[in-house]
């Protein structure tokens, strides 16, 4: 695993960008590793923002991985404008011009 995805501190940077966009907890229980969990407790942006600032670095175990999906999120959300697109599109045609 590359080390530059056991920094906790870039774990938040990302989800202070991607929370810009609208990312929100729903979301971010999709990608966390809890969501396997049976007791389905889910995970909250709040509760791993407190775990990542008590933390230097994620030594082992799921973390990192989390803040591997958060990259490829944030990337391909970047990477898509026309989404922007495609949301306008469907507005127009739900509200339609008067004339």
């Amino acid at each position: 695993m590359s080390a530059k995805w056991d920094k906790p501190e870039e774990t938040l940077k990302l989800l202070d960008e991607l929370e810009k966009f609208g990312f929100n907890d729903d979301a971010f229980w999709r990608l966390h590793h809890w969501r396997e969990k049976k007791d389905r407790r889910r995970a909250t942006i709040k509760a791993h923002r407190a775990y990542c600032e008590k933390h230097e670095v994620f030594r082992t175990g799921e973390n990192p991985l989390v803040q591997e999906r958060l990259q490829k999120v944030l990337s391909d959300y970047k990477s898509q404008p026309s989404y922007f697109n495609h949301l306008a599109e469907e507005a127009y045609r739900a509200i339609p011009p008067r004339a």
